[in-house]
């Protein structure tokens, strides 16, 4: 049960970290734009 947790809570911080590099491509790509 706690291992599962364990690994439910890694997938989401692996989850927040592919969302924080999608926006900062997406930020690079706007700055670019403009």
């Amino acid at each position: 049960m706690v291992s599962h947790s364990i690994g439910s809570a890694l997938e989401y911080a692996s989850m927040d970290d592919y969302v924080d590099t999608l926006n900062t491509r997406l930020t690079a790509l706007s700055a670019q734009e403009c």
